[in-house]
């Protein structure tokens, strides 16, 4: 273990939960398949995540928590990332859904508004929105 990884900053904190929060949406339907890893490959490689973080979150995401973001803009592209993990198999479990809902509740969007962002960020992200026009349909919800 490196110096570096017993002093761990809040950015990289952020990070290994969001990544969190991914493999959960990935896990939610009992199997990783390949487009899902390939986005979490792709995203680890984004944040700058280690490979042993990426292995250790892999294995037990139970042990990471999540760390809400400082910003609308940062909340709006976790959720993106996890519509986009929802999508990425191909297909939206209910399972997946219902997390995603969970996360938007986690994230800090109202709770009663929850299910119509989980609902309309997946679909803005099926469309192939960016993460600006998914934002937009999401903020036009929670106002």
């Amino acid at each position: 273990m490196s110096i570096a990884d017993l002093y761990e900053t809040g950015e990289q904190k952020k990070h290994k939960g969001h990544f969190r929060n991914l493999v959960m949406i990935a896990k939610a339907d009992g199997v990783i398949d390949d487009n899902e890893m390939e986005l979490l490959k792709k995203i680890a490689r984004e944040i700058s995540l280690s490979d042993a973080n990426f292995d250790s979150i892999l294995q037990s995401p139970g042990n990471f928590t999540i760390n809400p973001p400082e910003s609308k803009a940062e909340r709006n592209e976790r959720f993106y990332h996890l519509a986009q993990m929802v999508i990425a198999d191909q297909g939206v479990d209910f399972s997946e859904i219902k997390k995603v809902r969970k996360f938007a509740v986690a994230l800090g969007y109202p709770v009663d508004k929850a299910e119509d962002v989980a609902v309309h960020a997946t679909r803005s992200v099926i469309e192939g929105d960016d993460l600006d026009a998914m934002s937009a349909k999401v903020d036009a919800i929670v106002l």
